[in-house]
């Protein structure tokens, strides 16, 4: 274990792969791009391997790049699925769900009928993902995916 990076470095590292973009990801992340990249720069000295190839724009994942990002991606997604067993064995995971769609069908269509689901059923909370990329997917943690 003591061979892993800081979880720091791979959740920032998840977030550029996810977004496709190390502005979009530090924006999601609230710090700033040039953290984002020392970020990077710092998890590819430990892993020994250039994980981006920056000569394209965006910069684009390389071989390397594509193995830690789905292994990033089950591994936090397996942290997140027992966090919500642990909550649901002690009774703290309350009634909630998650929505992932496009940022226009979150925007036009799902917003505006939230106050009348919300007053319909009270008891539930409902979180909202948009990702830039415009392609929602069925990930753990997210319960629907509206495409």
């Amino acid at each position: 274990m003591d061979r892993l990076p800081p979880l720091r470095l791979l959740t920032t590292f998840e977030a550029v792969a996810r977004h496709g973009s190390m502005r979009l990801a530090a924006a999601r992340l609230n710090v700033t791009q040039p953290a984002v990249s020392q970020a990077l720069r710092a998890l590819e000295e430990h892993v020994g391997a250039t994980l981006f190839d920056r000569a394209t724009r965006p910069a684009q994942l390389t071989e390397a790049g594509e193995l830690l990002a789905r292994a990033v991606r089950d591994g936090l997604g397996r942290i997140s699925a027992a966090l919500e067993d642990i909550r649901a064995l002690s009774g703290q995971d309350g009634a909630q769900v998650t929505v992932s769609c496009t940022l226009g069908m979150a925007t036009y269509w799902l917003m505006p009928r939230l106050p009348g689901f919300y007053a319909a059923h009270p008891e539930m909370t409902v979180n909202v993902q948009a990702p830039a990329t415009d392609l929602p997917h069925l990930s753990p943690g997210i319960d629907i995916a509206i495409r």
